[in-house]
């Protein structure tokens, strides 16, 4: 992940060194390692025990000692309620079983004054691309859930109980082009799927391959990022 885009997304919740914080869906760990030198102490949270173990050797490596590993669903926090004062997840929120039991755990665990950052794959508001880059998305990787659209974030938020503070599109790491072969290479995809997903990009709508600034080849993603706290 680059340094640049994640520095920025942890400069949205403006910490101060005090805080306790936690990255839900930390993967290899690359918002919580960003964050910890800047907080009192981060819990790095993820389903899986391996990329745990990925952060936690980072965090060795780099002499980091404010971070710990803890590992669950996002569905079922370990943790009891205003827990912590900054909660992150980059990138995973599409991965989570049920979105909105997530965000309401979210606002359980994170205190009355404290902030939630997200950044996640979006969808397009046109109901057609929006089906056809799902699509692609699960064939791509069948763990996928679901990348939701802006309207969908904003309602959910708001139905966990989080005021949206501010909202910013764009594509993923600054527009970074993404290889479709390597894209499907880097997650695994099923070899028997990769035909359907070049064949999916290639018969997209042509609003989503201008969307994706797909050229034949590459393409770039759209992100959203988040920054709310709770109402």
């Amino acid at each position: 992940a680059h340094g640049e885009v994640l520095e920025r997304f942890v400069a949205l919740l403006q910490p101060i060194g005090n805080e306790r914080a936690l990255d839900i869906a930390t993967g290899a760990g690359h918002v919580a390692l960003t964050l910890a030198p800047k907080v009192a102490e981060v819990t790095a949270y993820d389903l899986t025990t391996a990329m745990l173990e990925v952060t936690a050797d980072a965090a060795e490596a780099r002499g980091i000692a404010n971070l710990t590993t803890r590992q669950g669903s996002a569905e079922r926090l370990p943790f009891p309620d205003g827990s912590f004062d900054l909660v992150t997840s980059r990138l995973g929120a599409h991965h989570f079983a049920n979105i909105d039991l997530a965000l309401e755990e979210m606002r359980r665990v994170i205190g009355e004054e404290g902030r939630l950052a997200i950044e996640d794959t979006v969808s397009p508001d046109d109901a057609a691309s929006d089906e056809a880059l799902d699509r692609i998305e699960r064939l791509r990787d069948p763990s996928h859930v679901r990348n939701y659209t802006l309207a969908e974030w904003r309602e959910k938020l708001r139905a966990a109980g989080f005021e949206i503070v501010s909202e910013e599109t764009g594509y993923f790491g600054d527009g970074t082009e993404m290889n479709i072969e390597g894209w499907m290479e880097r997650i695994g995809t099923p070899v028997e799927n990769r035909p359907q997903v070049r064949s999916a990009f290639e018969n997209a709508p042509a609003k989503l391959k201008e969307i994706l600034r797909y050229d034949g080849r590459a393409f770039q993603i759209p992100v959203v990022t988040l920054l709310a706290r709770p109402q």
